[in-house]
C-alpha cells in the first residue's frame, strides 16, 4: 500500500498545498471574518501581512515528512522537501525584489 502512494509528485503536492492550506487555517483562527474573501484580497495587496502566515504553514511540512519518514516513503519525502523550496525561493525571490524597491 505505501509503495503505491510513494510517489514524488504526491510530495509535491502535499509540500505546495499543506503551507498553503495551513496558512489559511492559521489566518482563520486569527481573524474571525469572512476569511477566504479577506485572505485573498489582503495577499494580493499586502503581501507583507502573508508572509508570517505561510512561513507558519510551512512548518506543517513537518507532519508528513515524519509521516512519510516513519513508512519510509523516501520520494514522497524529496517531494515535500522540493514543494517546501518553492515557497522558500517565493519568499526569498520576494524579499530580494523589495530590497530594491
Amino acid at each position: 500500500m505505501t509503495q503505491k502512494l510513494d510517489k514524488l509528485i504526491y510530495g509535491i503536492l502535499i509540500g505546495f498545498f499543506v503551507p498553503l492550506i495551513g496558512s489559511m487555517i492559521f489566518f482563520a483562527i486569527k481573524n474571525h471574518n469572512d476569511v477566504w474573501n479577506t485572505f485573498l484580497n489582503l495577499s494580493y495587496k499586502y503581501p507583507d501581512l502573508y508572509i508570517p502566515y505561510i512561513k507558519s504553514g510551512a512548518l506543517l511540512n513537518l507532519a508528513p515528512f515524519f509521516l512519510f519518514n516513519h513508512f519510509d516513503m523516501q520520494k514522497s519525502q524529496k517531494g515535500i522537501i522540493f514543494g517546501t523550496f518553492i515557497w522558500v525561493l517565493a519568499l526569498v525571490i520576494y524579499y530580494i525584489v523589495n530590497q530594491f524597491n
